[in-house]
This record gives structure tokens, sequence and C-alpha cells, in this order.
């Protein structure tokens, strides 16, 4: 095995703010937790102004 994919659907992808209300996909992040044997995806932090 040498990757993974991983589908969202659309209506998850909304739900999780990561289609913005124009339609425009937001900047993701993805976080490894080899503690609690996770990956996660989420908005990417915008640094602050």
């Amino acid at each position: 095995m040498t990757s993974y994919s991983v589908n969202i659907g659309s209506a998850e992808a909304k739900i999780c703010g990561f289609v913005r209300e124009d339609g425009s996909q937001a900047e993701l992040e993805k976080v490894i937790d080899p503690d609690n044997h996770q990956i996660i995806f989420r908005l990417k932090e915008e640094p602050p102004a």
C-alpha cells in the first residue's frame, strides 16, 4: 500500500465550511495525530492581519 484516497461528499464539505458561500474551495490543512491514530482535515487558519 502506497497511499489512501478519501472522498468527502459535497454536502459534507459545505457543512464543514470547506466550500465558501461563492462556491469556491477553502484552503485545508491535514493534521497527523499518531497518538490518537487520526488524520484530520480542517480549515487552514488564516494568519493574523
